[in-house]
């Protein structure tokens, strides 16, 4: 099934560019029904599974769109990591208040909105954000944490389109 998954997300890069893949998309879903339809009951796709839908709805097809917001996730947590590692007074605040950390999005943040918006807005988006949440919370948690690797710290702002495969962090324990 991950297979199939990556196969699609490859072509999904290229758009109307790439031919469709009709069969390889109906066994990836088949095998994402079966797989919710197994699913132990309290798990998040055994959630899914019992989950009130209006008629029509295929609920084991979110769950492919939950798989694509943590590549979202991934990046925003990276963003969050790097901006505490360059602000390491504020870590104390991110640690009792994480709602300093929330704010309106505004026109300036306009590549920094990793889950859409308005009625495109993705649907795994609170699953995803739930979870990043509860990573960010245990990374800070247990340590500060220092870029030893990345962009420059202090009063520069992040580049918009920060790449975390080019950063490196070390901890720094408290």
């Amino acid at each position: 099934m991950t297979d199939d998954l990556l196969r699609l997300r490859r072509r999904a890069n290229y758009s109307f560019l790439a031919p469709s893949a009709p069969a390889l998309r109906r066994r990836f879903l088949q095998r994402m029904a079966d797989y919710v339809q197994a699913a132990e009951p309290r798990s998040l796709a055994g959630l899914a599974a019992g989950a009130p839908s209006a008629p029509g709805t295929e609920r084991h097809q979110q769950i492919p769109q939950w798989l694509f917001a943590f590549d979202a996730m991934t990046w925003a947590s990276f963003r969050a990591l790097t901006l505490l590692a360059a602000h390491p007074d504020a870590v104390p605040r991110a640690r009792f208040a994480p709602k300093l950390w929330l704010r309106e999005r505004t026109e300036e943040d306009w590549p920094l909105v990793p889950f859409s918006a308005g009625p495109g807005t993705c649907p795994g988006r609170d699953v995803v954000l739930l979870a990043g949440s509860v990573l960010l919370a245990v990374l800070v948690e247990r340590s500060g944490w220092r870029l030893v690797r990345g962009p420059a710290a202090g009063d520069r702002p992040m580049p918009g389109t920060l790449d975390p495969f080019r950063l490196c962090f070390q901890p720094r324990y408290h």
